[in-house]
């Protein structure tokens, strides 16, 4: 059977995100809890079985579009070997958009790496990490390790 969290948890998790704490969530992470549609609020974009997608993995280039962002700040574009997430669903947060690559498969370019405020607390979506091969990008480890530092402090040592 599928796991499912008790509806206790996920309301535990929202209340305190909203009420100032952060969230950090990478790669397929975001399609967790489908029922809960304010999860997907949560994460600012949604993973949605059968509509998101990726075309075949490959090298792609990652553009810093938001270079003062003090996750970002100080990275410049780089090729990674990776799936490129595409097509995930808004959900109707305001995001940040920190890194995109330009998608084969969806024809524009994709948000892999934002951020969003979901009532006073602080969301990172980094959409990278496919496995092992993927996670050894330099640049990808930094967005990791800078994303998780400011979701949970608000700035970037």
């Amino acid at each position: 059977t599928k796991p499912v969290i008790p509806a206790e948890g996920i309301e535990n998790l929202l209340s305190a995100v909203k009420a100032g704490k952060g969230f950090y969530v990478q790669h397929l992470a975001s399609a967790s809890f489908a029922e809960c549609e304010e999860f997907g609020k949560l994460c600012g974009r949604k993973w949605v079985m059968g509509t998101s997608g990726h075309g075949p993995r490959s090298v792609f280039r990652s553009n810093i579009v938001n270079k003062q962002h003090p996750i970002t700040k100080g990275l410049g574009d780089f090729d990674t070997d990776d799936e490129l997430y595409a097509k995930l669903q808004e959900t109707g947060q305001k995001i940040d958009i920190l890194v995109t690559a330009d998608s084969d498969w969806s024809n524009r370019a994709e948000p892999l790496v934002f951020t969003s405020k979901y009532g006073n607390g602080r969301v990172v979506h980094n959409a990278y990490g496919h496995d092992r091969k993927a996670l050894m990008t330099p640049n990808v480890q930094k967005l990791i390790a800078r994303g998780v530092e400011w979701a949970a402090t608000g700035k970037v040592k």
